[in-house]
């Protein structure tokens, strides 16, 4: 099997059977669908809202972005939506793979605020929908994966190896030592969660297999 293969990632359905299950796991009130307008740049949405204000008015919404691996686990992703002056909300962000719908599944959330001038990393939230030990080993691997990518950034932009600018963050350079501590977690935990989705990928969503 491909080592690139990806589990198939999309909105989470609103209307879905266990939609509340999934509110109240991550402190939410309700989900909303938000459309898609604009397709500015994914990554950036706090960036790209705030850019709208600028031309049209209106305020920035936060939140969390739900979705799934369908029917294996549901993720919450903090986002941010821009609502016009007339109250309406649109995420004006395009998503960052393709997706069967054309909004966005909202679930409002003043928990967590953005400074725009720092570089923010909010580790995604799960909530996995079935009993798989090997699922739950594959979300663990994500959170030391992105807490050990975040120690990196946080390293070289306090060594001034790295930039932040207006949503965008690029490396200068990585200094040896700081590469030293924190390369060889990021290259474990990668591994072996690549091998850890090819298990999943085939278990529950290879269709010539099963």
């Amino acid at each position: 099997m491909n080592n690139n293969v990806q589990l198939p990632l999309d909105d989470f359905p609103p209307d879905h059977p266990r939609a509340q299950e999934v509110i109240d796991f991550f402190g939410g009130k309700e989900i909303i669908k938000v459309p898609r307008e604009l397709g500015l740049q994914a990554g950036r949405c706090y960036w790209n809202v705030n850019d709208q204000i600028k031309k049209q008015g209106g305020t920035l919404v936060y939140g969390w972005m739900l979705e799934w691996h369908p029917n294996l686990a549901v993720f919450a992703m903090h986002h941010g939506v821009y609502q016009s002056p007339d109250g309406k909300l649109i995420d004006v962000s395009s998503a960052d793979t393709a997706r069967t719908t054309n909004y966005t599944s909202f679930m409002p959330s003043n928990e967590i605020e953005i400074d725009l001038k720092k570089y923010p990393r909010i580790p995604r939230r799960s909530l996995p929908l079935i009993d798989d030990n090997e699922l739950r080993r594959y979300l663990y691997l994500y959170t030391k994966n992105f807490q050990a990518h975040s120690d990196l950034a946080y390293s070289c932009l306090e060594r001034g190896t790295a930039i932040f600018k207006d949503g965008a963050f690029a490396y200068i350079s990585i200094p040896d030592d700081i590469s030293r501590r924190l390369k060889p977690e990021i290259e474990s935990s990668s591994r072996e969660r690549s091998k850890l989705r090819m298990t999943l990928f085939s278990r529950y969503f290879d269709v010539a297999r099963n």
